[in-house]
């Protein structure tokens, strides 16, 4: 035989292969050779989308699991809203989650208030009255009377939407929410000086808009602290650790319904530093410029999603995926100032303070 074939003619569908014709001295040979799905995407596709499609091209030998095949029957029209929900974006909820109820524990273990963790102060305290604006430093009376030790308690939380880039990178929005209750025990070595630790228990909550999905996780939070004063000087640090028992669930909806479920357990560590200076002036006002620095860590496993029982996407979707594991680090330095009035109550350094300002800039 000589020559070769003009062209090649292919009806039917063929998975994740595609046919093609080799040839040697004598024969012509049709071989089955790993599809590029990334030809079938349509001009214009977002990065998350690319990033999947790379993903699957990277792992195909021509034998992907029959959901997967499937994708290289699908219309290019449709390839990029399959592949954004097989992406498993909302699993980088967690992560979001995770950060933000660090931070908010790690911001009550340091704040530059000695009642910031919003505990009682000791009871049966022998002290004499001073001028709310006269001094910065602790009586003498407080000084020598004040038990060493004492225990407080103090709810945190807040809310976090960040805003996605559905157009250029494929994200989404995502809303987190994160709370929680700390308890803890301050010990004084001297009037300037207090170190302690703190316990905690809260949850975070994420979602992605257009119903890609979200979860939740109960939290353990376990903390080390101290703090020195300078004068009108202060200088704090703080160490945390948190156990993440965490659940999500996504519904993909592509030739069927399938709601992928997953359970897993991740770690988290985060530490700050913070110091800043009390300004006087004669309102009955304190000014509290300070900086931090602060580093978190998260440390999720690889796990598997599963459909729950009942649904089914007939067979164009998997019903078990498996997800790699992920670490995650974050580290942001910030400059910030917190205003604070002082109540009529003042009992030596037992003041109560109401925050009624803060900016930040990081």
């Amino acid at each position: 035989m000589t020559g070769t074939f003009s062209s090649l003619a292919i009806t039917g569908f063929f998975g994740a292969t595609q046919p093609t014709i080799t040839y040697d001295a004598n024969d012509a040979f049709l071989v089955l050779v790993p599809a590029v799905l990334a030809s079938h995407l349509p001009p214009g596709s977002t990065t998350n989308v690319t990033n999947v499609v790379n993903a699957i091209d990277a792992t195909n030998s021509g034998t992907l699991p029959l959901a997967f095949q499937n994708l290289f029957n699908l219309p290019p029209q449709q390839l990029p809203n399959v592949l954004t929900q097989l992406s498993g974006e909302a699993e980088t909820g967690a992560q979001q989650g995770a950060f933000q109820i660090t931070n908010e524990f790690l911001s009550l273990l340091v704040g530059p208030f000695e009642n910031n963790h919003g505990g009682a102060e000791p009871a049966n305290v022998a002290v004499r009255p001073v001028p709310i604006l006269k001094t910065l430093k602790a009586p003498k009376a407080w000084a020598a009377s004040a038990p060493r030790l004492s225990v407080w308690g103090a709810a945190y939380g807040g809310t976090n939407n960040t805003n996605g880039d559905p157009g250029r990178l494929g994200s989404h929005d995502l809303t987190t929410h994160a709370s929680g209750f700390a308890t803890g025990l301050d010990y004084r070595i001297s009037p300037d000086t207090t170190v302690g630790f703190a316990l905690a228990g809260g949850g975070t909550s994420w979602s992605l808009s257009q119903g890609l999905g979200g979860g939740r996780s109960d939290v353990f939070q376990a903390g080390i602290y101290g703090s020195r004063q300078f004068g009108a000087a202060y200088l704090s640090g703080a160490l945390a650790y948190g156990s993440h028992w965490a659940s999500t669930s996504r519904i993909v909806t592509v030739g069927g319904t399938n709601q992928l479920n997953a359970n897993y357990d991740a770690q988290s560590l985060g530490g700050r530093l913070e110091g800043g200076y009390h300004v006087t002036s004669w309102i009955p006002f304190r000014l509290t410029p300070y900086g931090a620095l602060q580093a978190q860590s998260f440390n999720m496993p690889a796990y598997s999603e599963s459909a729950a029982a009942g649904v089914s996407g007939g067979g164009l979707i998997p019903t078990d995926v498996a997800l790699s594991r992920s670490d995650a680090w974050a580290a942001r330095g910030m400059a910030a100032s917190v205003v604070a009035a002082a109540s009529a109550v003042d009992v030596a350094r037992n003041r109560r303070r109401v925050t009624i300002g803060r900016s930040t800039f990081e």
